[in-house]
Order: C-alpha cells, then structure tokens, then sequence
C-alpha cells in the first residue's frame, strides 16, 4: 500500500471509493426520492402509460399482455395466461411478432430492449408519455398490418 498515493507514486481510483462527486451525487438522488410527492408523481405518469398502452393493444386487437409494476413493464407477446416464471414466458411468447415490435418502435423513436423489462423515470414527462403512446401505437398498428417481409 505504500506505493499508492497520496504517500506512493501509483494512483489508484475505483467506482465504488467514496469518491466525493458519487457521494454527492447518491446523496442528490436520495433527497429526490424522498421528496414528498416524488413517487405519487412517478407511478400516476406510470399508471396513465399503462393505461394507454392496454387500449392501443385492445384497439389494435393485438395479443399482448402488458405487465408492470412501479415503472417497469413488459411486453408478453402471445401470453394468454398470467405467467408464472420466465420460463412460462419464453414458452408461451410469440417470438417472431416480439421481434417486429421491437424493430418497428425503434424505428418510431421508441427505445426497447429486447429483453422483458422496460420502464420510465422520473425524467420523464407527461408529453413525454404522450410521444411514447403515440409512437406504440405506430408500432402496434404496424405489426398488426404488414407481413414479416415488409417489417424487417
């Protein structure tokens, strides 16, 4: 340890050193979520995506269980049954329109991964909910017309 500063030549960092800026930072984090109305806020924008997204699935007459929780939420393509594990999911999903989901909403400027979980942030506003409801339902209305050939 001698050889490390501040009494050797060696530097030596790491993410997680109590470096000041993380510390202040976490510390900015935890003010923020603490803040009274803080998670009201977050899980009513949460609740009205959610909301909009199970009436573009209906609309569209799409297969699709939305599932979420907080602000996380999944797309489950082909679920006809609550799922009880993953492996219920990976199963029972419709792989190939997951697939032309999620090509077409990053094509409409909707980032998803192409895992199971998604979800939005405190960044995140009620237009911003808006634009994102309306660029699904581009997406979904997408699947739900064109062939395979003219998705990808």
């Amino acid at each position: 340890m001698d050889h490390l500063s501040p009494i050797g030549k060696v530097s030596h960092s790491g993410t997680y050193l109590a470096h000041p800026t993380a510390i202040l930072a976490c510390n900015a984090f935890l003010d923020e979520i603490s803040a009274p109305a803080f998670w009201d806020d977050l899980l009513a924008r949460c609740e009205r995506l959610y909301a909009g997204i199970r009436e573009i699935i209906t609309h569209r007459g799409i297969n699709c269980r939305l599932q979420a929780t907080g602000s996380r939420f999944s797309f489950l393509f082909g679920v006809e049954a609550e799922p009880e594990n993953y492996r219920t999911i990976v199963e029972t999903r419709d792989a190939e329109i997951t697939d032309r989901f999620f090509q077409s909403a990053m094509r409409n400027g909707v980032f998803t991964w192409t895992g199971f979980h998604h979800g939005i942030s405190a960044s995140h506003s009620d237009a911003d909910v808006d634009a994102i409801l309306e660029r699904i339902d581009t997406a979904m209305k997408e699947i739900a017309c064109a062939p395979v050939e003219k998705i990808r």
